[in-house]
């Protein structure tokens, strides 16, 4: 059984074409933090977290129209809607 931030974790692995160390990236944590949040061991902090769901958002709205690997790239692409900037860099 999986605790509620996995269940976050888990779609933007799978849909978004992430690894861990991409969404410790993200929410400018460790990847072994993002670990342990994925096995429950402990849980994001509230601005963290706050980042975890909003980001989940975006990946799942992502992959109505692209593959993992296109989420992805779109991710990490210069975004000319966001000033050119990448959601990435958008913390």
């Amino acid at each position: 059984m999986t605790n509620a931030i996995a269940r976050k974790i888990e779609p933007i692995d799978q849909k978004g074409g992430m690894r861990s160390i991409d969404i410790a990236n993200v929410l400018d944590s460790r990847p072994e933090t993002v670990s342990r949040w994925n096995q429950g061991r402990a849980f994001p902090r509230p601005d963290a977290e706050k980042l975890l769901l909003n980001f989940e958002y975006i990946v799942d709205q992502l992959s109505d129209v692209y593959e993992p690997i296109e989420a992805r790239v779109w991710l990490f692409s210069r975004q000319k809607i966001f000033n050119s900037i990448s959601v990435i860099s958008c913390k």
